[in-house]
């Protein structure tokens, strides 16, 4: 799924290569186990911190994969 879908807090997240703090508009939704899933209040969009390791930010809309740093 294009990036074109998350709002802009959302896009900036998705496409940096290291993991940032979470935007004011995504609101906590389920831990798990040691990742938090969140869904976005502006864009409706699924996200999952990223883990300790330095994983990134993955956001999913209406169930597909954003895939980062891009608006195909």
């Amino acid at each position: 799924m294009p990036a074109r879908f998350l709002c802009d807090q959302c896009r900036a997240l998705s496409d940096r290569r290291k993991p940032l703090p979470a935007h004011s508009g995504l609101r906590p939704m389920l831990d798990l186990s040691g990742r938090q899933l969140y869904r976005c209040r502006h864009c409706g969009a699924f996200a999952t911190s990223p883990t300790e390791g330095g994983d990134e930010w993955s956001f999913n809309v209406h169930g597909q994969v954003v895939m980062p740093g891009g608006d195909d």
